[in-house]
């Protein structure tokens, strides 16, 4: 993929629920997106496929992490999940690309696809990865990162300058 900047995820536990961290129990955290099947894909049967580089940040064993999609079906009835493992020792500490892909089945129309980052850990364990590059291509592609756009407000003060100059020009003429 392409380098990663300054931008990434750091995906990892929910430290504030100290109450249920320090006894024992299993926290879940997830980051995820989510797209609603049209009919249009699922008549397509399109594999769409969830891609990220990721590297290994301060994960201890014990951690469950995975980068997933999951499918529901209308209602938010779970149907299935589809996991890469980015548990401590899956991952390296260079960056690495992996992917999670599903095909889309034709009966699918209005399924809620999820897709995203999960750990679940207990007793304050260090639980965190880092993630870049994330793209999820629904059968059309990865849309390539564009430049960022100059604010209007810049270019109606820019147009407002120019027109102050030409009206400046005008009077000394």
């Amino acid at each position: 993929g392409a380098a990663q900047g300054d931008q990434q995820v750091n995906m990892f536990s929910d430290y504030n629920n100290q109450a249920d961290q320090t006894n024992g129990n299993w926290i879940e955290s997830n980051f995820f997106r989510e797209e609603t099947v049209t009919a249009a894909q699922a008549a397509a049967g399109d594999t769409w496929k969830f891609t990220f580089d990721a590297k290994e940040g301060n994960i201890v064993a014990g951690v469950d992490a995975t980068a997933f999609i999951k499918i529901f079906a209308p209602g938010f009835a779970f149907v299935d999940i589809f996991t890469f493992d980015t548990s401590k020792g899956q991952l390296s500490d260079t960056w690495s690309t992996g992917e999670v892909s599903v095909n889309i089945q034709s009966g699918w129309e209005n399924y809620i696809i999820q897709y995203g980052f999960q750990t679940i850990v207990q007793n304050n364990l260090g639980s965190a990865n880092f993630y870049d590059n994330v793209c999820f291509d629904t059968g059309t592609g990865c849309p390539l990162p564009s430049e960022i756009p100059v604010p209007a407000a810049v270019w109606l003060f820019g147009s407002g300058l120019l027109g102050l100059v030409g009206v400046a020009r005008r009077r000394k003429g």
